[in-house]
């Protein structure tokens, strides 16, 4: 799969992924939910799932393949870097604001946890999909 196929294919996954975990969140959230409410929750996820895309694209760009180590990697930054995102931005929070006490925001934790596992799952199955075709026979 070439390096521009990757990309788009890691771009899509995470906003399937973001729209996946938004969808059934918002839904249960607000019984009476309306599409324009839910198109702000998902542009202010977005905030957070672009940078985590953008941050873990170098990574994806320089494994190209998913067996041993590189599996192993993929999954670790994959899962990783969501959460990392918003205890980040839990730190720059308390580093500017003189409250002197560190709180994390759970329920972003949360979200940006499952965006991150969500996608992931799907890259990592898109990948595998479509990077070798299978091979027909010729006559």
């Amino acid at each position: 799969m070439t390096r521009l196929k990757r990309v788009g294919l890691s771009f899509a996954c995470a906003i399937a992924a973001e729209l996946l975990v938004c969808l059934p969140m918002f839904w249960w959230n607000n019984h009476s939910a309306e599409w324009l409410g839910f198109l702000g929750f998902v542009a202010y996820t977005s905030v957070l799932v672009v940078p985590g895309w953008i941050i873990a694209l170098p990574f994806l760009l320089f494994l190209r393949r998913t067996d041993g180590w590189h599996l192993g990697l993929i999954v670790l930054i994959g899962v990783l870097i969501g959460p990392f995102i918003v205890l980040g931005l839990d730190l720059w929070y308390w580093l500017t604001v003189p409250t002197g006490l560190f709180t994390i925001f759970r329920p972003w934790l949360y979200i940006a946890t499952a965006i991150s596992v969500v996608a992931t799952a799907i890259y990592l199955t898109a990948f595998k999909l479509f990077a070798h075709p299978t091979q027909t026979l010729s006559s």
